[in-house]
């Protein structure tokens, strides 16, 4: 049970980070030029 709930907690860290990153995204880019390069895969 713990185990499941670590994952879960796991999971909703990730999909808070990448949707506060997805928000911010054109922010950093303006603010840092060098951003895309740290993004792209």
């Amino acid at each position: 049970m713990a185990k499941v709930s670590k994952l879960f907690a796991y999971t909703l860290l990730y999909g808070v980070f990448f949707g506060f990153f997805n928000v911010w995204e054109p922010y950093l880019a303006v603010l840092n030029p060098f951003y895309p390069n740290f993004v792209s895969k």
